[in-house]
């Protein structure tokens, strides 16, 4: 896969001479995994809201803007994740909101519409969150060893 290579995009900000660059690229299942881990009930959340929501496109903004408003640091750190900077969401979380939208609205695009739409992506997400919670359920739920009495001897 030497001639494998994915998009990103740049998003730029800043005067002229002093402008700051962030390149982001899509999610991929292993940076949904690490947001699911870190933060999934804000997660669950944000795509029950989605649901039904962005089949237009023409309402993205403005669900960011509410994404970035209730899950500051859910965006921030997918943010991260798709900048391959996954320790550095403070920072990002500190970013202007334009320039934190733009970044959120180009890994939107690059993770949803480049492969297939919103509903496929969901259902995607809603069967690893399904899978963490099975797997989180049967780790809860396995009986602990039974603890020997201590006779002194």
């Amino acid at each position: 896969m030497t001639d494998f290579l994915y998009n990103t995009q740049q998003i730029k900000w800043g005067r002229e001479g002093n402008e700051k660059v962030l390149t982001v690229r899509g999610l991929s299942t292993q940076d949904l995994t690490i947001a699911i881990r870190t933060h999934k009930d804000s997660l669950t959340k944000a795509f029950q809201m989605a649901e039904g929501r962005l089949e237009n496109n023409s309402d993205l903004s403005e669900f960011g803007l509410e994404l970035m408003e209730q899950f500051p640091g859910l965006v921030a750190q997918l943010i991260a994740l798709a900048t391959d900077k996954p320790n550095r969401a403070g920072e990002i979380e500190r970013l202007p909101a334009p320039v934190q939208l733009r970044l959120m609205l180009a890994v939107y695009e690059l993770t949803i519409e480049d492969t297939g739409g919103l509903q496929d992506f969901l259902q995607q997400v809603f069967v690893i969150l399904d899978r963490i919670k099975a797997t989180t359920h049967s780790l809860n739920s396995r009986p602990k060893p039974a603890m020997e009495a201590n006779t002194g001897t």
